[in-house]
């Protein structure tokens, strides 16, 4: 080579965390690869039932240039946005708006198991850990039980997905103290809010809490500048997540949330018996499925109950707690799992009576969704431990490896032969409390892969270690093996069985009915009626039956106006009511007021006595049939708007007597009002709604006398008339009443009350944040500076003598 040519370049090399996110999305790719080539659908659950047509709707809406604020639909219509679980502002539904909504759905339910395991990636390499304990901790958090399970919850996957990446924010800023790590921290905090599920935020947040002060707390310099930065990922989080929050807020205090009882406060708490699914995941049964046939006979709603991370990873975590450079960190994160699981087993401690009356947990009920900080803590043991197994053979004694097996693998290994041995006598006695048609006998035969299999597990993860000591290389083996346990577990909990053809999906039959009146849809509880024909699933599905055209009195939401479900029998927020004797009872008005002009009633329960009673008297008139449903007509139901000629002021109890019947009332000529009524009577006069699209109706009324819409009263509303806004009372309990005063057409309009509030607190936000990172930067710029003004100030190198200048 001659003086003149350049020495040669090095080839580029990629990026490490480019490496690590293409290797991680790979696994993700081939885990769901099962679904996606049979063209199906992830959606299930709640994930059916409401994330999916949910979206559906307000992203429709959205693309017709308008935000959805209101769902005139289900539940006599109720707020959209601020019901928050639609999560308009959150990236990860954005596909709702330019792709199919099977093709949606897929893309943000994956893309949450893909963000939760690059989290951990970014969390794990924060750390300082190699690649192989990065993945494992991913596969762990990302492919585990709580985010798998919690596929039928997309709001709640959503959430999750981002604490890991959390929790590199924090780590990052602990240890460069760089503003920008608290900035990206309160991004991630504000996408969390958006994602739409306010449990899983408080539940994450405990832990990232925890951890800021874990890592506050280790020696060194800088504790009260990474406090107070730290604090500045919550508050500008907030602030960033204001224009969703705001709304919600305003929203929640008139629904059923704001106040829940003990009982559905504990409901969905992890038996102590259920911890041994921790080992041995199909103890108690599942999904059906081909490899595992026995279904599921644990305590009520398997999703919320299940933490399963694989044995490898158990051991893995057993074996960083023995003595290292992260020793600390691992004991912190067993601390976490340890409160988490105690914090899940809900009303099975005393301790979780003393939650119930903290500010804000009280009112989270399903206590089993503490698995989530479980299943954050045991990623993180497990990226600690394989970390270990990367550093040689001399990083834990033989005596703490034979511990971390017996910890963590050994429970699956003696649960399997306990079942092996006297698996027959135990389903025996355990046979009769279980539902008919579970075989228990059958699933914990020896032979049963329930059994084998985590036997077969804890054997190889222990000769794996074996071969450790003796000083080869196993980490990769390992992740290997930890990946292959929870693809056999997660393809067979449930999501894979239950994702339907994309080409079944329940869009909705023609059920429309005339002239805006509204329908009420009596189905079984508990039924998911996915094989049965579309008019069933428009009927157990309201959402669904909604964007077909159907106006329910019912619905499916995670809110209710609390009024509104008290006054229709004890409504749940899954459209079943409670006490449908008192709702059909001759002098009952509720169904009258809400327009009710027909009854859906599923065929079975039309066979049922109880049924045939209520609806033989003479308001009720049926009017036909179609496959699974039997139409009754309700004669007395009134327009979607009326001109009411006498006003009557009462509080809430006097007019819940009225509206059920229990007191005289005439709701086609009277008007309750809970506050001062309008000055004086009417004359009459008669009102019709001539229009309502998603955000607005359009009223044309004549005479004299406040103007009743069926519709909820929300202080949202507004009425515009004449070219100026008329005034808007809550009339009969729930609905609402507009002063025409001689007007003969007007406009209601919704926007949330504290919307406007909301987006400016959401701009001023960004705005302080972004202007606290400038200064940084400017501060930084100066400081550099001035060191190279010094630098320049200093004498250099003397010149030889005779030497060329």
């Amino acid at each position: 080579m001659s003086a003149a040519e350049p020495p040669p370049r090095e080839p580029r090399r990629a990026p490490a965390g480019l490496i690590d996110a293409g290797l991680w999305l790979a696994i993700v790719s081939l885990y769901f690869a099962p679904v996606l080539a049979s063209g199906r659908v992830l959606a299930f659950g709640d994930a059916l039932n409401q994330d999916l047509p949910l979206r559906v709707l307000a992203f429709g809406q959205l693309a017709q240039g308008h935000f959805p604020f209101w769902n005139p639909w289900v539940f006599a219509g109720q707020p959209l946005l601020a019901g928050i679980q639609v999560g308009v502002f959150f990236p990860g539904n954005w596909p709702f708006l330019l792709l199919a909504p099977a093709a949606a759905m897929n893309t943000a339910a994956i893309g949450a198991v893909f963000i939760a395991g690059l989290g951990m990636v970014g969390f794990g390499r924060a750390l300082g850990l190699g690649r192989p304990a990065a993945l494992a901790g991913a596969a762990v958090f990302g492919l585990g039980g709580f985010m798998v399970m919690h596929l039928e919850n997309l709001p709640i996957a959503q959430g999750a997905a981002l604490a890991p990446a959390l929790l590199w924010a924090v780590a990052r800023l602990a240890d460069t103290g760089q503003r920008r790590y608290a900035a990206a921290g309160a991004a991630l905090l504000a996408l969390q809010v958006l994602a739409g599920h306010p449990q899983t935020v408080v539940f994450a947040g405990l832990a990232l809490a925890a951890y800021a002060l874990f890592r506050a707390w280790a020696p060194g310099a800088g504790r009260a500048r990474f406090l107070a930065r730290a604090a500045v990922i919550p508050l500008a989080g907030a602030g960033l997540a204001a224009l969703q929050l705001w709304p919600t807020l305003d929203f929640i205090p008139e629904t059923q949330r704001a106040a829940i009882g003990w009982e559905q406060l504990v409901a969905r708490s992890l038996p102590p018996r259920q911890l041994a699914t921790l080992w041995l995941p199909f103890l108690m049964g599942g999904i059906p499925s081909a490899l595992f046939p026995l279904p599921y006979w644990g305590a009520p709603h398997l999703t919320e109950l299940v933490g399963y991370g694989g044995l490898a990873a158990l051991v893995a975590a057993a074996l960083a707690l023995t003595r290292g450079p992260l020793a600390g960190e691992a004991r912190f994160w067993a601390g976490v799992a340890a409160v988490a699981l105690v914090l899940a087993l809900g009303r099975f401690t005393p301790l979780y009576a003393l939650i119930a009356q903290l500010p804000g947990l009280g009112a989270l009920p399903a206590p089993g969704r503490h698995l989530l900080a479980f299943d954050l803590a045991l990623a993180t043991l497990a990226m600690l431990g394989v970390q270990r197994l990367s550093a040689g053979s001399q990083a834990a004694s033989g005596r703490a490896t034979l511990l971390a097996w017996l910890l963590g693998a050994g429970p699956a290994l003696a649960g399997a032969l306990v079942l092996a041995v006297a698996g027959g006598a135990l389903a025996a006695r355990i046979q009769p409390w279980l539902p008919a048609g579970t075989d228990l006998a059958a699933g914990w035969q020896p032979t049963a892969p329930a059994v084998w299999l985590p036997a077969l597990l804890a054997l190889l993860v222990g000769g794996l270690l074996v071969a450790w000591r003796r000083g080869r290389p196993v980490a990769a083996w390992l992740v290997a093996l930890l990946l292959l346990d929870l693809a056999l577990f997660g393809w067979h909990a449930g999501w894979r069985q239950r994702a339907i053809d994309a080409a079944r999906l329940p869009w909705p039959p023609p059920l429309a009915l005339a002239g805006h009146a509204r329908a009420l849809a009596i189905y079984p509880d508990a039924v998911y009626p996915y094989d049965q024909p579309a008019v069933i699933q428009a009927l157990r599905l309201p959402n669904w039956g909604a964007l077909g055209g159907v106006r329910h009195v019912g619905g499916y939401d995670a809110f209710v106006y609390a009024r509104y479900a008290a006054l229709l029998g004890g409504l749940h927020s899954g459209g079943a009511i409670a006490d449908p004797a008192d709702v059909f009872h001759p002098r009952h008005h509720m169904l009258d007021l809400l327009a009710t002009r027909q009854v859906l009633l599923d065929e079975r329960l039309a066979r049922e006595p109880a049924w045939r009673a209520r609806l033989a008297a003479p308001r009720w008139r049926r009017v036909g049939a179609e496959p699974g449903v039997v139409r009754f007509e309700n004669a007395r139901a009134l327009p979607r708007a009326w001109v009411a000629r006498r006003t009557i002021q009462a509080d809430a109890a006097a007019i819940a007597e009225r509206v059920r019947g229990e007191r005289p009332f005439d709701p086609t000529r009277e008007a309750l009002f809970e506050g001062p009524p309008p000055s004086a009577d009417g004359r009459g006069g008669t009102a019709r709604v001539v229009a309502e699209a998603d955000n607005r109706l359009t009223v044309e009324a004549t005479g004299t006398g406040p103007v009743v819409v069926s519709v909820n009263w929300d202080p949202g509303w507004r009425a515009i008339g004449s070219g100026r806004y008329l005034p808007v009372h809550r009339v009969n309990g729930c609905l609402l009443a507009v002063e025409a005063d001689g007007s003969p057409r007007f406009e209601l309009l919704y926007t949330p009350r504290r919307w406007g509030t909301g987006l400016a607190i959401s701009l001023a936000s960004a705005l302080l944040l972004l202007g606290w990172l400038a200064r940084g930067r400017w501060l930084a710029s100066l400081a550099g500076g001035a060191v190279g003004r010094r630098q320049d100030r200093r004498p250099g190198p003397a010149t030889p003598p005779g030497a060329a200048v």
